[in-house]
């Protein structure tokens, strides 16, 4: 443990990369204003360091007027002046609450992992029976790679989960007192597990996390151990879901999917016929070989066709006539199946057919019908709008993700997860979670999976 000046906010801080700033920066006070002595790092401008700390680029210059002139030095300390904010109360002729009353520092004791934190004495006091010390203690574990000088473009889908966390706990300050306890875990098993050994996370009332094998594997032990809720956002193969009743598990198992499918094609089996592409089973991913095999162990019409036969446009031999051909690529990748596409709409003749597709295609321009299956419903524009509006208050920039929107995952899992535990009922923007048992000593498995043809 060190001692540091810590940022100690109430639920929610205005932008995320400002809470992002890993290095707990030494704080001076100009002209009655809390700035960070922010020393440059190497390939980083105004902009970067701007978003990193939720400022703009003339508020820096404010507190730095040499900069306009000359521009930023690597190595040179800079300036930056602290945000943070809180919701102000919401008056009777007020139609929204923003967010402007900015909050004390304080001194405080975290561990280094520690990213942000919430002070008890600071968050509105309501009832809860949920924790001993009236407040609900979650943890966020993610690989964040705050500290990477050149971060992988996949983590900012990490980043955005994170912000759609942090509106989710901005969202739940009415009805509990919350403190976000956020680690930046990376991507090796020693970070979670050194994490572990310090003895941070056992007093926790519910975790949230991970995203790496490894690390799903430590964690798992961990929530059986000290009886913590922990929800497992990313994977499909949760180590201990058969035995641990802790354990909550987002993403279907891809029998849950195959079967969910197969069970679709089972109302309409007079009228469809499935046409499989031939490849090494090795080759095949996992999830396609399964719902291949469910549709042989419940006899649903078939037929076979190869890869070099559509590539010489030659498809139309596996396809049947007076039924829907449900064409099943043996890819999960859109790359490769695009190269596929153009050979298949010309070989396909007057048969109908339709692609067994996957929901993140689903941004591509596909020129046949489509039929997958989704843990994602379709979005509600008034829930959305409302989400809309809060993130929009607080972030301004582009998202990276699409289909799906990582930070509406954030948002819609952090609120479901806490509904779960309370007993409560919460119906997402993006996803809506049904979390049934393995078995009655297993943890739960989320079987909200639907079959959308479009």
């Amino acid at each position: 443990m060190k001692r540091y000046i810590h940022l100690l906010v109430v639920l929610f801080c205005v932008c995320s990369q400002m809470v992002l700033a890993q290095k707990p920066y030494p704080i001076d006070t100009i002209d009655g204003r809390a700035v960070y002595r922010y020393p440059v790092e190497k390939s980083i401008g105004l902009y970067r360091i701007g978003v990193n700390f939720g400022v703009s680029q003339e508020d820096i210059i404010r507190f730095n007027p040499e900069l306009k002139e000359r521009g930023l030095r690597y190595g040179e300390t800079i300036y930056v002046p602290v945000v943070l904010v809180e919701p102000t109360v919401q008056q009777e002729d007020t139609a929204t609450a923003t967010p402007t009353t900015p909050i004390t520092l304080v001194d405080t004791q975290v561990a280094d992992t520690v990213i942000m934190v919430a002070a008890e004495d600071t968050i509105i006091p309501v009832d809860t029976v949920i924790t001993q010390d009236g407040v609900f203690h979650l943890a966020l574990l993610l690989p964040l790679q705050a500290e990477a000088q050149k971060r992988d473009p996949i983590f900012e889908r990490f980043t955005e989960f994170y912000e759609g966390v942090l509106v989710a706990i901005y969202t739940l300050q009415d009805s509990s007192r919350f403190a976000l306890h956020v680690y930046d875990i990376g991507r090796s098993d020693a970070q979670i597990l050194q994490l572990i050994n310090q003895g941070d996370l056992q007093h926790m009332d519910a975790i949230i996390g991970t995203a790496y094998p490894g690390q799903v594997t430590a964690i798992s032990k961990l929530a059986l151990q000290d009886s913590v809720p922990t929800l497992i956002p990313f994977s499909d193969r949760v180590p201990q879901i058969e035995t641990n009743p802790f354990l909550f598990q987002f993403n279907p198992t891809v029998q849950l999917e195959a079967q969910a499918m197969v069970e679709y094609m089972e109302t309409i089996r007079d009228s469809i016929n499935c046409v499989f592409i031939d490849a090494k089973e090795v080759d095949i991913p996992y999830a396609i070989r399964e719902l291949q095999q469910q549709i042989r162990n419940h006899n649903i019409s078939r037929t076979h066709i190869s890869v070099h036969d559509i590539l010489s446009d030659s498809l139309s031999k596996a396809l049947q006539d007076s039924v829907e051909n449900i064409l099943i690529l043996n890819t999960g990748k859109f790359s490769n199946a695009q190269a596929l596409l153009p050979h298949i709409i010309n070989g396909k003749g007057a048969h109908d057919l339709a692609l067994f597709s996957q929901y993140s295609w689903q941004g591509d321009k596909i020129l046949l019908p489509q039929v997958y299956t989704s843990i994602f419903a379709a979005e509600q524009d008034s829930l959305r709008n409302e989400y809309e509006e809060l993130y929009g208050r607080y972030f301004h920039h582009e998202h990276i993700s699409t289909l799906p929107r990582y930070d509406m995952l954030g948002y819609d899992l952090t609120r479901q997860f806490v509904a779960w535990i309370r007993g409560e009922e919460y119906h997402g923007v993006q996803s809506e979670v049904l979390f049934q048992k393995t078995n009655p000593n297993g943890g739960y498995i989320n079987q909200n999976v639907q079959v959308i043809r479009k």
